[in-house]
């Protein structure tokens, strides 16, 4: 957002830095929509077997129950809200260089993480209904459409599974899940389509919490229980 400038002792009507502010409250009010990706649905097809009642009914019938999940998950925490939709938040803000000046510039930094079957131009069209200000620009300055989705079927997905029971316990279900998170794992689908994007260690909410932060860290034995599991995939290719 822009203005003219001058002193801070005679602001105009709107400031640039008000006119940001109101964008910024309007993104955050309106989320973009939720809805169950294939992924996600294949993933409580996986584990609704093994889900106690009602859950089980719940996940397995997604074709009825799909809206109630998709509204109830964002609930639940920012996790599974990022399951269920395309995700943004602010996460750089800057406006005048010092405390007794107008901004002639405030701009803001909208991070947008893409749900499988959203695109660059689908969010940036949602974005620009939701700030609906003709004096607010926008502009995209990074950005790439979600990578294809890797197959959950087959023998490629049949090594990892056998891996997870020869290395991580017989308990435990491969099932297919969304990344939430962009990787350089997008880069290597130029050359398979079989990229999975998948870490074999059990991280504690803290620890996971502790990913990019302050006292990231992993368990001992959890680090060398998955190094196992890379040992049994490399043995079965």
């Amino acid at each position: 957002a822009r203005e003219a400038g001058g002193h801070a002792s005679t602001p105009p009507a709107m400031p640039a830095t008000a006119r940001l502010a109101r964008a910024i409250g309007r993104v955050h009010r309106h989320p973009f929509p939720t809805r169950i990706a294939p992924p996600v649905r294949a993933m409580f097809a996986t584990v609704a077997p093994h889900a106690p009642q009602p859950l089980r009914w719940l996940f397995g019938s997604l074709g009825v129950t799909g809206p109630l999940v998709a509204a109830a998950l964002p609930k639940l925490g920012p996790e599974t809200n990022a399951m269920v939709r395309t995700t943004a938040v602010v996460t750089e803000l800057s406006g005048a260089p010092g405390e007794n000046v107008l901004a002639t510039t405030a701009r803001a930094s909208v991070n947008i993480r893409l749900l499988t079957g959203d695109t660059v131009a689908s969010a940036t069209a949602h974005v620009r209904r939701a700030v609906a200000d003709p004096q607010v620009e926008i502009e995209v300055r990074h950005a790439s459409d979600p990578s294809p989705v890797s197959p959950w079927r087959g023998e490629p997905w049949r090594r990892i599974a056998g891996a997870v029971r020869s290395a991580l316990g017989e308990d435990i279900v491969t099932t297919p899940y969304i990344q939430l998170g962009a990787s350089d794992s997008r880069w290597f689908t130029d050359i398979s389509p079989h990229v999975y994007r998948f870490t074999p260690f059990h991280l504690t909410r803290a620890e996971r919490d502790a990913l990019h932060s302050h006292n990231e860290r992993i368990r001992v034995a959890v680090w060398l229980r998955g190094i196992g599991f890379y040992r049994d995939l490399i043995a079965a290719s």
